[in-house]
């Protein structure tokens, strides 16, 4: 299921989550005109007028803005407040990355380009508890769109991060990066793309007891909701090599988009796809995006 000119990609973009790397790649399928300046984001007073939050409908109106951009960033928040957000003609793509390996990465970020600061964080765990820069504002954070400190997050904020995410139309993970692309090559007709990393920074496999406790304590949410995106991922990507065979096998006018939760055998393979999507013609009702 190709989504074509009807739509923009948003692209919520999470610090140290590949961001730089998608959006370079981003410029090379689009006009540099029909993109947003600087790392595909929007302009810092939309993004600080998205931080003011208001709600859902103000941040599409704020949007609807740049409905001329093919593909931008939003590196602020989500708006806050219900489950409305998803509306208009916007296609929405996310890349996630494992909690630990995001603060290793942040960490050697912040040694590298806050040289007068290395004294007093010389540790992760040091630069865990100064809560330095936005790494505070978690993953789940962003998603659900909460405005408070990272230690009022609590079940309810991951609940609306997990049902937004069902909405995406692309959920990358960091770990699985290319079969992200591949996604974003079926979905938006991206044509076969090789990628350098761009503004990558150090990480580690290995963490002391006293950094992963610390991490697990702090991020525990963010750790569910990883886990909960890595298997949304799956199903996408079980989803696109189920339309791909339907499409071999000359099953014309129809994409695989099924209920999530509903198995459908492919040959030996099973298929669950999201919630709002049935078997349909490949023109796709108008405001209507999904898997």
């Amino acid at each position: 299921m190709v989504l074509t000119s009807n739509y923009s990609i948003y692209y919520l973009h999470l610090s140290k989550n590949g961001g730089t790397t998608l959006c370079d790649m981003a410029r090379s399928h689009y006009n540099i005109k029909v993109l947003a300046i600087w790392n595909c984001n929007l302009p810092d007073n939309v993004i600080d007028a998205n931080r003011e939050g208001t709600n859902a409908a103000a941040q599409r109106a704020i949007f609807r803005r740049y409905r001329e951009l093919r593909f931008f960033a939003n590196e602020g928040l989500m708006a806050p407040q219900g489950q409305e957000l998803f509306g208009g003609p916007f296609a929405y793509v996310v890349i996630l990355r494992h909690p630990f390996s995001r603060a290793a990465s942040r960490f050697a970020y912040h040694l590298k380009y806050n040289k007068q600061q290395r004294a007093l964080f010389p540790t992760l765990s040091k630069f865990l508890e100064a809560k330095w820069d936005n790494l505070d504002y978690s993953q789940v954070h962003a998603l659900s769109g909460f405005r408070g400190p990272r230690e009022d997050l609590n079940s309810t904020h991951l609940e609306i991060a997990k049902n937004r995410l069902k909405h995406f139309s692309v959920v990358f993970t960091l770990d699985r990066f290319k079969e992200g692309i591949k996604l974003m090559e079926h979905k938006f007709g991206w044509f076969k793309t090789y990628f350098l990393r761009k503004n990558t920074s150090p990480t580690r496999a290995e963490f002391t007891a006293e950094e992963e406790e610390k991490m697990t304590r702090m991020f525990h949410l963010d750790l569910e909701l990883y886990d909960f995106a890595d298997k949304l991922l799956s199903v996408q990507v079980d989803c696109m090599w189920t339309e791909k065979n339907l499409t071999a096998q000359g099953v014309a006018g129809y994409e695989a988009a099924l209920p999530l939760g509903i198995p459908v055998k492919q040959g030996s393979r099973l298929c669950h796809c999201k919630t709002q999507m049935e078997f349909r013609t490949t023109r796709a009702p108008k405001g209507h995006f999904g898997l």
